[in-house]
């Protein structure tokens, strides 16, 4: 009969890609580098991360599709740039796993926030003690801002009524003296 001729043929497995989000890196005010690794599972496989500042995915945005964990069979690492985030804020993340035959994998949500815009404006926060007689003295200063790097400690030496001047030290502003 016809039907003792039928052969029976299994579909083959395909196993769905892993994917595991690991921590943010590089977090500055505005930037951020999101990581991730993939395992294909022996089937061609892409990834790019879900991401934005809602707690409750899928998030508003996605980054370009990365093709590099292809198609073999151990974990390969998917990293994205982001840039032009808002400072002091935190943002959510996914990596997102896709196979060549439809399957889509989520990895852990993971979370970051940006650092606070730096003050650009340099500010003097503290001077000790806070006068000097005529003469000879010396002042503890600290300015704060962006590209200053340290508190700095200053002699004076009058040359004139209201004239002072630091004989030994300039502040040191972005690698230059100034």
């Amino acid at each position: 009969t016809p039907e003792s001729c039928a052969t029976t043929q299994q579909a083959p497995v395909i196993t769905p890609p892993t994917a595991t989000t690991t921590p943010a890196t590089n977090v500055t005010s505005n930037s951020a580098t999101l990581n991730g690794t993939v395992n294909p599972n022996g089937t061609a496989s892409g990834a790019f991360f879900n991401w934005g500042t809602t707690t409750t995915p899928p998030y508003a945005n996605n980054t370009p599709n990365d093709t590099s964990p292809g198609s073999g069979t151990t974990a390969q690492p998917v990293f994205a740039n982001l840039t032009g985030l808002a400072a002091n804020t935190t943002y959510f993340f996914r990596i997102v796993a896709v196979n060549g035959s439809g399957g889509t994998v989520f990895g852990a949500e993971q979370s970051f926030t940006t650092a606070s815009t730096p003050s650009t404006t340099p500010t003097v926060t503290s001077v000790s003690p806070s006068t000097l007689t005529q003469g000879t003295g010396a002042q503890y200063v600290t300015i704060t801002g962006a590209y200053f790097t340290s508190s700095s400690y200053h002699q004076f030496s009058n040359n004139a009524p209201g004239s002072w001047y630091d004989p030994q030290i300039a502040p040191t502003i972005n690698n230059s003296t100034s």
